[in-house]
């Protein structure tokens, strides 16, 4: 960690005054001392001012960088770190000085014989002794002891909760039995502080943010997959971002031969990453080679983690943004080959509809959550009235409802740019994310896929030439295999399909023009579904310049 002989001075003189503000504390709580009161209070003055003397360093060496972009990007996360630690140590001095002030709203002292707080305190103490050999060292193994620490404090801290308040129960000495609570309180808040401070440097160690939960999971998946998790052996990199909430990295750790292996971990709410699994498992079963392998699933109270293999190559967005014509070519064809291979493998009868419908009606209150106004939006064009939204969608699902589906096959469910996965060398397709895999129309697929294309936020003209022949090309992929199963009512189901996604697309974007285009093309395709209502099914054709404009 990058730290020069000012900061390393200042940071020492603040740990051996925090360590001396907690001596001062646990003495004044066995023997009330005036002037040991005085000197608590008049030293937490001095700590406040090492702490700001140190944030100002940490910020003038940030902005006066001159090393090379790793340099630089080493420095930053280094000084960040303690900038953290500076604040959450005065964070600790802060405390002291709160419980000092409490004692004084003690009226029975056997109450504070009771509830011995040196456990607490000693664990503290521990803590705050450790600081030095995590930052002036470079320690992770300490910087993970600094943060289990914690939880030695949160087992003290919620024995001692509950045996106070089974005695204020009682309604005797309730004062007394408050102000020790509140005590305790000011020591688990301690041990917050010093869980902040670890985590602040397994991050900068790791080169990415992570708290003590999350390398706990990770640690539990990779000794589950059989890799090394001793630090040094262990990098990580974050992955692109999700809406779900879930973490998602690229970690490279090492096999039992001390040869680097690169997997995927993924950590987040446990019934979320359960459906992955789910999803993930069911495609293996149907259509193996195509998601990637589970090394290890791990789970722990609401949340849990996985490790998936590694997949080279790059997104289909990332190709679509960055890769060469004929690198875009290949890889929509191969796309488009892959699909055609799981539909034919896996249709089945279809018993039910895809209910895009449904789908809108399930994401109005996100939807508008985003965008308040969405219920004008929908009722007006251009300042003219249109009929309610609701209503057409009432009708659009009659429709729908009456409109048959031919075929049920294996759907990726959540079929976005982003979660297609081509390698140019291998010229191999592979799916991730398929917490939402089942056998549906694959219409759900098509649309998801060309209302994705259509959302990028690019305008430049030749990028946006490149979409419009992404968005053709797989919707004459679809069409054509429409054609070979016979299915006559695909062009109608495509425009609720994509209707559905452009509306609950905006959900996902903050952009008021744009997110109006999306909701006024998806109107103008359910307006037409319902304009053509009682023709026959064959004769609807979707207005491919919806999906070009």
């Amino acid at each position: 960690m990058y730290i020069n002989e000012g900061l390393e001075e200042n940071l020492r003189f603040l740990v051996i005054e925090v360590q001396k503000q907690l001596d001062r504390t646990v003495a004044y709580i066995r023997d009330p001392d005036l002037a040991l009161l005085d000197s608590i209070l008049s030293r937490d003055d001095y700590i406040d001012n090492l702490k700001t003397a140190i944030q100002r360093k940490c910020f003038s060496y940030a902005a006066n960088s001159d090393g090379g972009v790793n340099d630089d990007t080493t420095r930053a996360e280094s000084l960040k770190t303690i900038v953290v630690v500076a604040s959450n140590l005065e964070r600790v001095a802060d405390f002291c000085e709160k419980i000092v002030r409490q004692l004084t709203y003690i009226e029975d002292e056997d109450v504070l014989k009771k509830y011995d707080f040196d456990e607490m305190f000693d664990a503290v103490i521990e803590g705050v002794a450790l600081i030095e050999d995590v930052v002036l060292r470079d320690n992770f193994k300490t910087a993970l002891d600094l943060c289990r620490i914690e939880d030695r404090i949160d087992m003290l801290y919620a024995a001692m909760f509950a045996e106070i308040l089974a005695e204020l129960s009682l309604g005797r000495r309730t004062q007394s039995l408050v102000t020790t609570l509140f005590i305790a309180r000011y020591l688990e808040r301690m041990g917050d502080a010093l869980l902040n401070i670890g985590e602040a440097a397994m991050s900068s160690f790791l080169g990415e943010q992570i708290k003590i939960g999350q390398y706990n999971a990770l640690e539990e998946t990779l000794e589950a997959a059989q890799l090394k998790t001793e630090f040094g052996d262990v990098a990580l990199e974050a992955v692109g971002e999700t809406k779900s909430g879930c973490r998602i990295d690229r970690v490279t750790a090492r096999n039992a031969d001390d040869s680097p292996q690169m997997v995927i971990f993924k950590e987040g709410a446990r019934k979320k990453l359960a459906r992955e699994k789910a999803g993930v498992d069911y495609w293996d079963a149907l259509m193996p080679g195509i998601a990637p392998a589970i090394y290890a699933h791990q789970q722990s109270g609401d949340n849990a983690a996985l490790l998936f293999e590694h997949l080279e190559g790059a997104t289909f967005e990332q190709i679509l943004m960055t890769g060469s014509i004929r690198e875009l070519d290949a890889a929509l064809r191969q796309i488009c080959i892959t699909l055609r291979t799981v539909w034919r493998k896996t249709q089945q009868p279809c018993a039910e509809n895809a209910g895009f419908v449904a789908q809108i009606r399930a994401r109005l209150d996100d939807i508008s959550s985003v965008h308040p106004d969405f219920a004008e939006k929908t009722s007006r064009i251009n300042d003219v009235s249109a009929p309610a939204f609701l209503d057409l969608l009432d009708q659009a699902e009659a429709i729908e409802n009456a409109t048959r589906t031919p075929k049920q096959v294996l759907v990726h469910g959540d079929f976005n740019v982003d979660n297609v996965i081509f390698n140019p060398k291998t010229q191999r397709v592979r799916f991730i994310d398929l917490h939402r895999a089942a056998m549906k129309d694959y219409v759900q697929d098509v649309s998801v896929f060309l209302v994705s294309n259509y959302r990028l936020p690019v305008f430049e003209p030749l990028l946006r030439a490149r979409i419009h022949q992404a968005i053709s090309g797989f919707k004459a992929f679809a069409a054509d295999f429409a054609d070979e199963i016979g299915d006559k009512t695909f062009e109608r189901r495509l425009a609720l399909g994509v209707a559905r996604s452009f509306i609950t697309s905006t959900r996902f974007v903050l952009d008021e023009d744009f997110s109006e285009d999306m909701i006024l093309r998806a109107r103008f395709l359910l307006e037409s579904v319902v304009a053509d209502r009682g023709r026959r099914g064959s004769k609807y054709r979707l207005p491919e310049e919806v999906l070009l404009g």
